[in-house]
């Protein structure tokens, strides 16, 4: 019986260890990083969008590479205006082009929102 006990026993702790939930090994950071890459944001009513340009894009070509696009009304088609680096402190996003840089920062409606200086605010919606 006692035999029996203890197999028991290390059956219902191998099964103990192997049902635990493994450990997380990356950050909420990298997370957010991450859902960035290969994804499209756009937006449609704000800074940059106006007559001539129907919405804008930003396009995360990689972990550090962003891309910046906007829809030309009257040609119909778009337009790559910028190619950027971009880095990341918490739910800030800095992009930087030629020198000039401007943030866009993820807010709790899942919009990034974007200040480039004189020119406002532009909503992205992620696509």
């Amino acid at each position: 019986m006692r035999t029996l006990s203890l197999v028991l026993l290390c059956c219902v702790t191998i099964l103990f260890l192997n049902c635990r939930k493994p450990k997380k090994t990356t950050d909420n950071l990298t997370i957010l990083t991450e859902n960035f890459i290969g994804s499209v944001w756009r937006c449609t009513n704000g800074a940059g969008v106006d007559e001539e340009n129907a919405y804008n894009e930003l396009r995360f070509v990689t972990a550090t590479r962003v891309e910046g696009w906007a829809f030309i009304r009257e040609e119909k088609r778009l337009e790559m205006f910028f190619e950027a680096t971009y880095t990341r402190e918490n739910k800030t996003l800095t992009i930087t082009a030629e020198g000039e840089s401007f943030t866009a920062t993820l807010n709790d409606k899942n919009e990034l929102i974007t200040n480039i200086d004189d020119v406002g605010e532009c909503a992205y919606v992620k696509q």
